[in-house]
């Protein structure tokens, strides 16, 4: 009712968070009555100590302001004051709630024809029986945590119904695993969480010390000046260092296990914490790269339109003179636009892209939860986008059949795909349901969940020479070549034994493990890998880690002109005969070492 020509209000914003009343401005919601005028915005108090308000405070608060006529809900449990107390009536001490709420979140919902009441009745149970919480906050507690994610929802009385029955006749409990598997999950929340209320004992800060020097500090110069947790800058980098390397190598942990730099990562947090602006810190070189690249497309699409028009003409002419003989002209390809990122496309869309970009490609989305979405949206259900998915983290291969175009068949044979995005914790306990957790794709994402931090302002900011760092590694991952086959590369004697010790620490703790933590634990063992062979490639492309020696294994691998057999070697024997380095035995004695001279 308010647009004019000169402005169009934006009726479309759904996330209150974003929908601010400009401090000054006259707030107009509604008519203009005595009991309720339209008024100027202002701040009218800040309280010394800031806390989260409880739902029930704000109801009692609105039942008591002046000329507010209230109705009390009929559907909730009658005679029980609405406030944080157990079931005795003794104040309820807020880290109950918490654990409560969260053990709740990991609790499947009831689903219509699959003993929906049972679970609704177990849910119920567990907030009355095993939290001891009073009937009125299990209420709120199911209303709002566990009925939206049920199928259909419950009405409030059956809500209320079954609150009164597990207080009276308590159902079944878990098996002893199904209790480990819940009590375990609810742990991770608790610890996923740490720090949004203050407490940060559980939360392990990322490794940057054990990133290459160069990675490193942009890592941290660019979470400084943004003000965000510098896991919201490794992990979406690093997932952009995967995907320039998908098919270029693999790594040989041992015969048979070929393990591909394919990277899934995911940053988790609250709006307002600096997720997008780091996300577009990491991808600004890659967009940059992808823009040159689809810009000289465009030139190339003209000089085919050329080619294709002189074919023509060559084509009629040698169908006019039949008599003539010879072979007809060759038709001209399509010239192809190289892809390095996508952020929004269906897997029939996508296969197209792989097919004529052989190296792999990027799946970059801000918002993770629209990726999740378009699962199965258009194959009725039956999960073939999920399994294809699946497939992707592998870099396996990907037939897909299409509706229309030319051919109707398409397969890839390494359809490789890195993956990275943000995604708010209550829309990412929605969007990764019970399906996703036991297909395995919820254990494939690297998620980070940091403390909230308190902004401080600093005078730091991303220079130059900070963006560059980070563009030159970028730009040296994606001019390593891309051969037919990816090249595998091995470890070395000190890295294997590395490796080994690592792989049975974890898989002690994986034996300990049920569920949904067994799930992500038995991911991690390759993730180990892929992450060691993504960061020794970032140290290859940001010209650090060998002190100034290299093998010819290394040059071959590093520069793209090099490549050819017996090229690297050369031209390091001709370095040595100039005296700019010269030949040495590696540590183990076992590989000659080129060093160059200081």
């Amino acid at each position: 009712m308010f647009d004019d020509a000169g402005a169009s209000v934006d009726v479309k914003v759904g996330n209150a968070s974003r929908i601010v009343r400009l401090y000054g401005t006259v707030s107009r919601k509604g008519d203009d009555a005595p009991d309720r005028p339209h008024r100027v915005s202002s701040v009218l108090s800040i309280p010394e100590t800031l806390e989260v308000v409880p739902v029930a405070f704000l109801e009692d608060l609105a039942a008591s302001g002046p000329g507010v006529e209230t109705k009390a809900k009929p559907t909730k449990p009658k005679g029980v004051a609405l406030t944080w107390t157990d079931a005795g009536g003794s104040p309820k001490a807020d880290d109950v709630i918490d654990r409560a709420s969260k053990y709740l979140a990991n609790m499947d919902p009831s689903v219509s024809g699959q003993n929906g009441h049972g679970a609704l009745l177990r849910a119920a149970s567990v907030l009355v029986n095993d939290f001891g919480l009073a009937d009125d906050v299990a209420f709120e507690l199911l209303a709002r945590e566990f009925n939206p994610r049920c199928a259909p929802p419950w009405d409030e009385k059956d809500i209320v119904r079954k609150i009164s029955e597990a207080g009276k006749d308590p159902p079944a409990r878990e098996s002893k695993a199904e209790r480990s598997s819940l009590a375990r999950q609810s742990a991770s929340a608790k610890a996923s969480t740490a720090g949004v209320d203050g407490d940060d004992d559980d939360f392990i800060p990322f490794p940057v010390d054990c990133l290459p020097h160069g990675f490193g500090r942009f890592v941290s110069t660019v979470s400084e000046a943004i003000s965000c947790d510098p896991s919201y800058i490794a992990l979406p980098a690093l997932a952009v260092a995967g995907a320039a390397l998908a098919n270029v190598v693999r790594l040989e942990v041992k015969p048979g296990w070929l393990v591909p730099p394919v990277i899934w990562t995911a940053v988790v947090g609250e709006s307002g914490t600096a997720k997008s602006p780091a996300f577009a810190a990491v991808l600004q070189s890659v967009k940059e790269r992808q823009h040159l690249e689809l810009a000289s497309h465009v030139e190339a699409e003209r000089a085919h339109a050329n080619d294709l028009a002189y074919y023509k003409k060559r084509l009629a002419a040698w169908e006019k003179d039949s008599k003539g003989g010879g072979d007809p002209p060759t038709k001209p390809e399509e010239p192809q636009p190289v892809r390095l990122l996508v952020e929004d496309c269906t897997i029939e869309s996508l296969a197209p892209i792989l097919l004529g970009n052989p190296r792999g490609v990027l799946m970059a989305r801000d918002e993770l939860a629209g990726w999740i979405g378009s699962f199965d949206r258009y194959s009725n259900g039956k999960g073939a986008d999920s399994a294809s998915w699946l497939s992707m983290f592998d870099a396996g291969s990907l037939i897909v059949d299409r509706k229309s175009g030319t051919p109707k068949t398409l397969s890839v044979q390494r359809a490789a795909v890195c993956l990275t995005g943000g995604i708010q914790p209550a829309i990412l306990r929605r969007a990764l349901g019970r399906e996703h957790r036991e297909s395995g794709m919820a254990a494939r994402l690297l998620m980070a969940f940091p403390p909230r931090m308190v902004k401080v302002w600093s005078e730091t900011g991303i220079d130059s020479a900070t963006a560059e760092s980070w563009a030159r590694i970028v730009n040296g991952l994606h001019d390593m070549e891309c051969g037919d086959v990816p090249f595998s590369l091995g470890m070395t004697p000190e890295a294997k034994g590395l490796f080994v010790q690592f792989y049975q620490h974890h898989a002690g703790e994986l034996a300990s493990l049920t569920g949904d933590l067994a799930a992500a634990w038995s991911k991690l063992e390759g993730y180990a890998a892929r992450l060691a062979l993504v960061i020794h490639f970032i140290r290859l492309a940001s010209r650090e880690g060998a002190g100034g020696k290299v093998t010819v294994r290394d040059v071959r691998t590093g520069l793209r002109g090099l490549r050819d057999p017996g090229k690297a070697e050369t031209t390091l024997n001709n370095l040595a005969a100039g005296g700019v380095g010269e030949w040495g035995d590696s540590p183990s004695g076992r590989t000659a070492v080129f060093s160059l001279m200081n």
